[in-house]
């Protein structure tokens, strides 16, 4: 009888830990069905003291855009102005944000950006804050909807435009 209470409260504590492990396991197999992981490269280029330039990266594949590095070595010459996909600002200010809070040291920088259809591109606009040219390069990591993605997203090695910032 003792072994039939025990066995009965060892099974209720395992239904009652399965029932709260089950929702972390679906949520992991659904991030594992999602896609790949793949990085997005911007540049390297060098961008003039005061100069906004713009690096656009077109897409093989639908990609949501998930965190974007800058080196910290290089994050506190440039600020991140505005990030794009499809034309279409993903930022919620007009405020330029310091490139150091994307650098790979920072914590809480998921940008969940909208999905990025095959084809489309996305675009990154940085400006030089320093009083010295510097070269930028920064990488986005995110994850393709295409089980088959794999090719090598079109490069731009240079910035496609570059302007006066009113820093």
């Amino acid at each position: 009888m003792l072994t039939n209470i025990l066995l009965s409260l060892i099974l209720a504590t395992l239904v009652v830990i399965a029932k709260e492990l089950w929702p972390i396991a679906k949520a992991q197999r659904l991030l594992l069905k999602k896609g790949r992981e793949f990085a997005v490269g911007f540049g390297p280029a060098s961008i003039e003291p005061g100069v906004t330039a713009t690096f656009i990266a077109e897409l093989t594949c639908d990609y949501d855009g998930e965190r974007l590095i800058v080196p910290s070595s290089l994050a506190n010459h440039f600020s991140v102005n505005d990030i794009t996909v499809d034309e279409k600002s993903q930022v919620v200010s007009s405020n330029p944000i310091p490139a150091a809070a994307f650098s790979e040291l920072a914590v809480g920088v998921n940008l969940g950006l909208k999905t990025a259809k095959k084809d489309s591109k996305i675009a990154l606009k940085v400006a030089n804050t320093s009083s010295t040219a510097q070269v930028f390069a920064a990488a986005m990591i995110g994850r393709s909807r295409d089980d088959a993605a794999g090719s090598r997203a079109k490069r731009q090695p240079e910035p496609v435009s570059g302007e006066a910032a009113a820093i």
